[in-house]
């Protein structure tokens, strides 16, 4: 059986060795081509009171820019919780959910701290939630700096084509509503609607699932929780301790 990986290239690689080393084959096809941006220059007109970031992307954009590495930094999910910790930052809540759980955690947590600074968003081009609207209209200063974008894959390869209609995918693997929206619209648009079948969807949360409908599947499996651990468990692998 192999899992076809839709994550960016840097992201799927680790969720290829974490299946790998439970017996899984894998294909890696990005839906999405990830670009980083030249380095923000920043220029808070209060002190940052908080960081937060809704992709690993966003924080290995901003390794360069020495943030204090003491300021509470607030991410969605674990996966970016632990790229955030091995970049340096001591203080990190994850928040499972997506963007409007984390704004929402940021403005109960960080109430009475309003004046104290602003909240700062390291995001790429495409946010699904506009956190930083959000934040502001719950009256707290925040500031979004666009630190990467992420390209949208423009056909599926003939290599992938193939291994669909010979059944020899089991699995697709969906991390987010755009990746989801993205591989849909590309069977679309060559024609192969059908060649998912035979194949099992699995997606990190109720929203991925949704985008998915279109097609249909042998089955959509949604993870307990929108993290790694959940995810993988769809799979029953035990994943590793620094996923």
């Amino acid at each position: 059986m192999s899992v076809l990986i839709t994550r960016p290239e840097s992201e799927a690689q680790e969720l290829a060795t974490t299946l790998a080393a439970s017996g899984w084959s894998t294909q890696i096809v990005p839906m999405l081509n990830v670009e980083f941006l030249p380095p923000p220059r920043l220029e808070p007109a209060l002190p940052i009171l908080a960081l937060c970031f809704t992709s690993s992307n966003g924080v290995r954009a901003v390794q360069d820019l020495n943030l204090n590495p003491s300021t509470m930094v607030y991410t969605v999910g674990d996966a970016t919780a632990h790229t955030a910790q091995n970049l340096g930052f001591q203080s990190v809540i994850s928040v499972d959910g997506n963007g409007n759980d984390l704004w929402l955690q940021m403005a109960r947590d960080l109430a009475d701290k309003r004046a104290n600074g602003q909240i700062v968003h390291f995001s790429g081009r495409h946010c699904a939630v506009d956190i930083i609207d959000q934040l502001k209209q719950a009256k707290f200063n925040a500031q979004r700096y666009i630190v990467y974008q992420a390209k949208a894959a423009e056909f599926l390869h003939e290599q992938t084509i193939i291994a669909l209609a010979n059944q020899t995918i089991s699995h697709i693997s969906f991390f987010s509503q755009r990746t989801a929206e993205i591989f849909i619209k590309l069977l679309l648009k060559q024609d192969i609607m059908t060649q998912c079948q035979t194949v099992t969807a699995l997606c990190l949360s109720k929203n991925i699932a949704a985008a998915l409908k279109p097609v249909t599947w042998k089955a959509i499996k949604i993870a307990e929780r929108p993290c790694m651990q959940s995810f993988l468990q769809l799979l029953d692998v035990t994943p590793k301790d620094n996923m």
